[in-house]
């Protein structure tokens, strides 16, 4: 889309004249309306503030970012000004004209990879952190172990260090999960009983709340 625009941007700026694109973008109507009804003081004060630091040899301003809509769908335009020389002696209004360019398309690509940055980063976190946690579990797994051999299973210590055991392990078992996501291994879809893994995850349970609070667990068939 392009624009032209007579007088000063920022104080009694008027297009004078405008494409179809440009009116269809913007939603402009009317004859030669003032600068400031087409649009908002925060982009009128960004396209001044490009023009006076635009450097004698550019010939367009540095863009002004226009989001035009909500959501999904917003497109988002970029505004180049570019100053009319005067002939010398001549006098009137200054003039500029006003490309207006779409980078919607754009702008989502730099979001995806920034996206794809951000995932890439908390994949390498997470592997960082699993190496150290899974470290950490073996100790906890190996102790366990060494202790289950001097407590038999008639020992009253015996049920808590089975449940150390069977919580070290499933706790290996994500860290496992976290290392297969940094490494961006190929994981197969497993099918799981809900009854068991409710069974296994009782007894924790039961240690975390309070006695005041019974749990019932009802369990269904096939899940």
């Amino acid at each position: 889309g392009v624009a032209v625009i007579e007088g000063d941007i920022g104080s009694d700026a008027r297009i004078a004249d405008v494409n179809r694109v440009f009116t269809e973008i913007f939603g402009i109507s009317g004859s030669n309306p003032p600068l400031s009804k087409c649009f908002d003081e925060r982009v009128i004060r960004d396209l001044a503030a490009a023009i006076k630091s635009r450097s004698a040899s550019a010939a367009l301003a540095r863009p002004v970012e226009v989001r035009i809509g909500d959501g999904p769908s917003a497109k988002i335009m970029h505004l180049l000004a570019r100053p009319v020389k005067r002939r010398r002696g001549s006098y009137g209004k200054r003039q500029t004209v006003l490309y207006s360019v779409d980078v919607s398309f754009q702008k989502r690509m730099e979001e995806d990879y920034s996206q794809d940055q951000k995932l890439k980063t908390i994949g390498h976190l997470a592997g960082s952190i699993a190496h150290d946690f899974n470290n950490l579990l073996l100790v906890i797994m190996g102790s366990c172990e060494f202790l289950m051999r001097r407590h038999a299973a008639g020992d009253p210590s015996y049920p808590d260090l089975v449940l150390i055991q069977q919580n070290a392990q499933r706790a290996k078992n994500l860290t496992s999960n976290l290392l297969a996501f940094s490494r961006k291994q190929t994981l197969r879809s497993e099918v799981l009983s809900l009854t068991d893994l409710l069974r296994d995850f009782s007894p924790f349970l039961n240690r975390s709340v309070t006695e005041r609070v019974d749990l019932n667990v009802v369990n269904g068939r096939g899940l």
